[in-house]
């Protein structure tokens, strides 16, 4: 496990980010709900957006819904470049759902950081603390496996952008294929 930033100063930034990442996800799901109920024959439609909910409890559930309607959507109307651009976006998505799993459910909690320059009178390094992202301790089960981190608020926020462009995609591809009124 490597910290690629520096622990934050205050834990505030470390919770602001998780917000905002975690929105930027949700407004990726939205996107994908709004090209389910393209592919359904009723765009934007609020009871097949729910229903698309309620089939898909979880993501990996919602993404195979979104896969098997859009299969039989491009069965009759076939299109390479929007076929093409949904792959990419579900293959990002899935790619990015371990790490979203990690900020709803990880705690702030404070992160020693040892900085070589910082001695006491007999040399030895002491930690300072600084705050981060980390896995809950029930979930230690899971850390002995590789799955240990520890997330600042400038990481935090370099994931929320990646959320932000497949959503983005995902938003372009869902108006791309709105029927025009």
């Amino acid at each position: 496990m490597t910290l690629n930033s520096q622990p934050d100063e205050n834990p505030e930034d470390v919770f602001t980010a998780v917000g905002y990442a975690l929105s930027c996800w949700e407004f990726l799901e939205a996107h994908l709900a709004d090209l389910y109920s393209i592919f359904q024959g009723k765009p934007l439609d609020v009871a097949e957006l729910i229903e698309f909910g309620v089939q898909g409890k979880i993501f990996v559930d919602r993404v195979v819904i979104l896969e098997r309607s859009a299969a039989k959507y491009f069965a009759s109307r076939p299109n390479q470049e929007h076929e093409g651009a949904l792959s990419g976006i579900l293959r990002t998505a899935r790619a990015l759902s371990h790490t979203r799993h990690q900020l709803a459910h990880g705690i702030v909690g404070v992160v020693p950081v040892y900085d070589p320059d910082v001695k006491d009178e007999d040399g030895w390094v002491w930690p300072i603390a600084g705050y981060g992202l980390v896995a809950p301790l029930y979930a230690a089960h899971r850390l002995r496996k590789g799955n240990f981190y520890i997330h600042t608020s400038a990481s935090i926020v370099a994931f929320a952008e990646q959320f932000g462009a497949v959503s983005a995609a995902a938003e372009t591809l869902s108006k791309a294929l709105t029927p025009k009124a």
